[in-house]
């Protein structure tokens, strides 16, 4: 039997403070914000602007406040039709206990009403068991995680008051920190940390980052394998600014580099553009972008990113296909797709790349859900070319 969505709880809010979130400036913050940004799947950062310049709250208020404008978009199918300010006072109705939402009998369309998400997409996650986890996991704090050397990570957690990454070997995870405390730490996800694992390069050899960014991922391969080169590429120059001053200010040898200019690597790791699905927990405005038409956009540059990227590959060499994406056609659909047109390469199974953490990570490619193992949904896959 399936499990049956239910509504997940409310954050924890005084009750003292339900009165100013109705009538009180801070309420009139809120709804003001909501009504600015609504409808814009760019909107995280300007959220985050509001509230960094509403010197006015307190500490204390500013997070009650801020995560409540966060739940209203969040929940917005649970708190039904209407303009903002209409939601936001069912909302604050919901906190008192004088209002509560519906849920439909059908098991997906309740399922969708409970994330705020449309059915097509839930669909599109897997069964109606794993899209109920992937449900769950967008309502859990996210928190924030870094990487640091594998050989000081106990002592550094100890030190700073975070707690080890179950999976990770290098990361510590924090409720809440300031990261500019953290001397030597990289904000990087556990999740995203498995991918760069996933990497595995031999010694001295090349790597390509192919969709670099901001070179996260290119940082944490340079950190745990030192004498290998990498090459980061990007079509975005000012994500890959950011990637030059990254590494050096982590003392790292990052090279940048254009696709053109690119050689033969025995390791070209595709982090590919994708839907984010699987960081929506982190960015819930994210839903507003979230169409039939953009998801098959992503799938077709999937695509012709892993063909191009496929021919930089040495023979005996590893084409690693990575995303953060819930969603199966990015995911194994993708590399599903990939071997059926590239004939020279074979799945490598994430047991031959883990050993024998694999199972939990997903079993033959890695498969992390958030409501699973905590992390951002990200996957992984590993092939090599035979020929």
């Amino acid at each position: 039997m399936y499990p049956r969505a239910v509504i997940p709880p409310l954050p924890e809010v005084d009750p003292r403070a339900l009165n100013a979130l109705q009538h009180g400036r801070a309420g009139r913050f809120a709804v003001e914000l909501l009504e600015e940004v609504w409808g814009d799947p760019g909107a995280g950062p300007r959220i985050e602007a509001a509230f960094r310049k509403a010197r006015w709250m307190g500490s204390k208020t500013r997070r009650m406040v801020r995560e409540l404008t966060y739940t209203v978009v969040r929940r917005q199918d649970l708190l039904g039709d209407g303009p903002v300010e209409v939601r936001w006072g069912r909302l604050v109705q919901w906190l008192r206990g004088e209002w509560a939402p519906s849920l439909p009998d059908d098991p997906w369309e309740r399922l969708a009403r409970v994330g705020s998400v449309p059915v097509w997409l839930l669909r599109e996650v897997g069964d109606l068991s794993r899209a109920t986890r992937f449900v769950a996991g967008l309502h859990g704090r996210a928190g924030v995680t870094v990487r640091v050397d594998a050989d000081a990570r106990d002592a550094l957690a100890v030190r700073w008051g975070g707690e080890p990454t179950r999976w990770s070997p290098r990361g510590i995870r924090f409720e809440r920190v300031d990261v500019r405390t953290l001397s030597g730490a990289e904000v990087q996800d556990e999740g995203s940390q498995l991918v760069a694992e996933l990497v595995l390069p031999t010694p001295g050899s090349t790597v390509i980052d192919w969709c670099a960014g901001a070179g996260g991922k290119s940082l944490a391969v340079l950190a745990a394998h030192p004498g290998v080169r990498v090459l980061a590429a990007d079509v975005r120059p000012r994500a890959l600014e950011e990637a030059r001053r990254r590494a050096a200010r982590a003392g790292l040898p990052l090279e940048v580099m254009d696709h053109a200019d690119l050689p033969r690597a025995a390791r070209v790791l595709v982090d590919a553009p994708c839907t984010s699905t699987g960081t929506l927990r982190r960015d819930p405005a994210l839903r507003w972008r979230l169409t039939p038409d953009w998801l098959a956009e992503r799938v077709r540059l999937q695509a012709s990113i892993l063909d191009a990227a496929a021919e930089h590959v040495e023979v005996g060499g590893r084409l690693i296909h990575a995303t953060c994406s819930a969603l199966h056609v990015e995911n194994r659909g993708a590399v599903e797709g990939f071997l059926s047109r590239n004939a020279d390469f074979r799945a490598l199974p994430l047991g031959d790349v883990l050993g024998e953490g694999a199972e939990a990570l997903g079993g033959d490619v890695l498969d992390l859900e958030t409501a699973v193992h905590g992390t951002d949904a990200f996957f992984g896959a590993v092939v090599h070319r035979i020929r």
